[in-house]
């Protein structure tokens, strides 16, 4: 039963591992200096730190079986990124400075226990110089719109190293930033909420001391709706822009950072936040489902160190959390929870056929030909409560 799944994750670590491995690199800068790291995307030979070396250093540590070869990849990676820590404590994306990378970093530095205390409180230092107004900004002279991911990830960071500050605060921004319909899209008051936004503000109110059951009890119809949202489109794009020249002949310059969200582990830990067994089951088994070659993205040739980062973690996190906390029965029964309502419908209308095909071999059973048929027609009459 859940042993079958256990299985699935087991090998889906094990690619995983191969995937980092093949996809990490060293380039030689000069006689002397070598630098050695990981590409955002498998086959492209440009090292970046957030999304892609921190990414990836979380990944191969949580899929290791500690092989020397992960050790000694890990080792000199770990090395690799610190030294890309500016004087300012910041971590770059996008050729800048910005508070998103320099938290994603550092929540990953954290995950693999590397994050040394100078290192961190460098860090910290920065983000919150990034503060403002009750939310978090990409740099501390940031003038656009926020982006809800930007005070999302830092205070993620912060409340893991119990420094996140200006909690009664936030909670007041972040209930302020709702749609009309009170959920969240990628910027206060958005026209246009996701669930994966939605999700990220929920999170910053539980960060911020709003229990999981407030949160259930607050926010039943949001989760509902994040629960009905369509999850074909599983990396969700979002793009900040920041000006960060004055303007010359050409007009203002600006600065711009494209991330894209994967969707489906978001909406997965989310699930097993509050207690959705059967709904992160389902996911977990999609997740595995999109594994190609060893790695996880938006398609078969962009497969990133992100997506295989969050994949893994969100499969451990099901290993752990659930798989090991729970009986076989009750992992039966949250499978059975988790098929479709057209799926019980089908399974219905198949037991009764089965039945009512009975009175074809014995027609004096003709009790069975009616009780099939009670079966394979009820089921259509009724509608989800």
């Amino acid at each position: 039963m859940k042993n079958s799944l256990k299985n699935l994750i087991q090998n889906a670590k094990h690619q995983a591992q191969l995937f980092f491995e093949t996809s990490y690199i060293e380039i030689k800068k000069s006689n002397t200096h070598t630098v050695f790291g990981f590409p955002e995307m498998s086959n492209r030979d440009r090292l970046t730190e957030w999304g892609a070396t921190s990414s990836a250093l979380v990944g191969l540590q949580l899929s290791s079986d500690n092989s020397p070869n992960a050790q000694n990849i890990m080792a000199k990676s770990k090395g690799w990124l610190t030294s890309k820590q500016i004087d300012d404590g910041s971590w770059e994306a996008s050729d800048m400075s910005l508070s998103e990378a320099t938290a994603g970093v550092l929540i990953d530095l954290k995950k693999i226990n590397s994050l040394d205390s100078n290192v961190m409180e460098k860090g910290i230092s920065f983000l919150e110089s990034c503060y403002k107004d009750d939310h978090f900004i990409s740099t501390p002279a940031s003038i656009e719109k926020p982006h809800l991911y930007t005070t999302y990830i830092i205070s993620k960071f912060l409340h893991e190293v119990g420094r996140l500050n200006h909690k009664e605060k936030i909670i007041h921004w972040i209930l302020s930033a709702q749609t009309a319909n009170s959920r969240w899209g990628q910027m206060p008051k958005s026209n246009e909420e996701t669930a994966i936004h939605t999700i990220f503000a929920i999170n910053i109110l539980n960060m911020c001391g709003m229990s999981w059951d407030e949160v259930k009890s607050k926010f039943g119809n949001q989760i509902s709706w994040i629960k009905n949202c369509d999850q074909k489109n599983n990396y969700l794009y979002e793009e900040m822009q920041f000006r960060y020249k004055s303007t010359d002949e050409y007009g203002t310059e600006y600065g711009r950072l494209r991330l894209r969200h994967f969707v489906l582990p978001i909406i997965g830990n989310f699930y097993i936040n509050i207690d959705k067994k059967a709904d992160a089951l389902k996911i977990a088994k999609k997740i595995i489902s999109q594994q190609f070659s060893g790695g996880w993205g938006p398609s078969k040739d962009e497969l990133t160190m992100w997506a295989t980062q969050q994949s893994i973690e969100f499969l451990i996190n099901v290993e752990n959390q659930i798989l090991k906390t729970i009986s076989n029965l009750e992992y039966l029964l949250s499978c059975v929870r988790g098929i479709s309502f057209l799926g019980i419908k089908l399974f219905i209308t198949l037991i009764g056929a089965a039945i009512a095909s009975i009175f074809l071999f014995f027609p004096d059973y003709r009790a069975s030909f009616l009780v099939g048929i009670f079966f394979m027609v009820v089921p259509w009459l009724l509608k989800r409560g």
